[in-house]
């Protein structure tokens, strides 16, 4: 299987190459795309501090997805355009248009670690796979984004990375998380149930709002991070120190998410002539407090605790609904009884 995915992503990526190397703009955008995706790949793996997936499983789910993400857009966006032509923006729109087929996509590559090996074997891991992949589809998405909007807004990085790549990566892990669900109980109910968060989420995020949103987003992902490390089957009280090297990874993304998309600005700024007016450097301020508010939340939830799974409320166990409360307590009864 790996044979194959590295074969694909190979002619998949030169075909991009291919054109960076007719058009230079289109080369800056690859480059600009990649770096934060290739940050959080990194800060992924450092927080599975209990049983570490290793790097290049991480890495190729990523590049599975960023397949699986090209090959079923080229179909996917004009079949789109056709179906909805007759819609009205706003939040069904984007129900239809971008939240249900995308968390589709998304899903593809998690689905076949499950079905194909045996990667996943705690909880975090389902959160960390799906990231990857989602991480593999905003990197696609994102290099046309900003290819095609450095003329009209220099903040494109900034503006890309941090809010679409978040949403992607937090409703994609609700969706793996239903997944869990599923695989602990066999009730496909839970694939529907957490599918539909994730996609209505998504045209949630993409139709109203979007500012706030994210901050609840942001919250939720960190805090699932913490839920599922928490209750880990491989647990171990000595290993909690190395989450401080994830944090330290996730704050050195953000100052170099800063650093590019201040070069991009700079550099396009003076390339058409656009006025590095108050207002984008205002924009770039408003960014970078995203990004320490961003930092703040996830940094601060992985502190740990074995067998706390806290999400929303104050309760250990507090999710949608008793069953799930009982999913996850039979689960965790489950981890302590083979331990004995």
């Amino acid at each position: 299987m790996r044979k194959w995915i590295y074969i694909t992503f190979g002619v998949v990526f030169t075909l991009f190459l291919v054109h960076a190397f007719f058009n230079f703009h289109y080369g800056i955008a690859i480059a600009s795309a990649i770096f934060f995706p290739a940050f959080f790949l990194v800060f992924l793996y450092n927080i599975d501090v209990f049983e570490r997936e290793r790097f290049k499983d991480i890495l190729l789910v990523f590049l599975m997805s960023f397949c699986v993400s090209f090959l079923t857009c080229l179909l996917w966006v004009p079949l789109r355009e056709l179906l909805l032509i007759n819609f009205e923006p706003g939040f069904f729109h984007m129900l239809f248009g971008a939240g249900l087929p995308e968390e589709l996509i998304k899903i593809i590559p998690v689905l076949i670690v499950l079905k194909k090996t045996k990667l996943i074997n705690e909880p975090i891991d389902y959160l960390i796979y799906a990231s990857s992949s989602a991480l593999g589809f905003a990197f696609m998405e994102n290099i046309d984004y900003i290819y095609m909007f450095r003329e009209s807004s220099p903040n494109i990085i900034a503006i890309r990375s941090l809010l679409p790549t978040f949403m992607h990566m937090a409703c994609s892990s609700v969706f793996a998380f239903g997944i869990f669900f599923y695989m602990e109980t066999k009730k496909i109910k839970y694939l529907f149930i957490f599918y539909f968060i994730a996609a209505a989420t998504h045209a949630f995020y993409n139709s109203y709002l979007t500012h706030l949103i994210i901050i609840f987003i942001i919250l939720y992902y960190a805090r699932l991070i913490r839920a599922l490390i928490s209750i880990s089957p491989f647990y171990d009280e000595k290993k909690i120190k190395l989450l401080k090297k994830g944090a330290y990874i996730l704050g050195a993304s953000f100052v170099a998410l800063h650093v590019v998309n201040i070069a991009f600005i700079t550099y396009y700024g003076e390339f058409y002539k656009l006025k590095a007016s108050q207002q984008i450097w205002f924009t770039e301020f408003i960014y970078l407090f995203f990004a320490f508010i961003f930092y703040k939340i996830i940094s601060y939830n992985l502190n740990i605790n074995k067998g706390e799974f806290k999400i929303l409320g104050k309760r250990k166990i507090k999710l949608f609904s008793e069953m799930q409360q009982t999913v996850i307590k039979n689960y965790y009864a489950k981890i302590n009884f083979h331990e004995k």
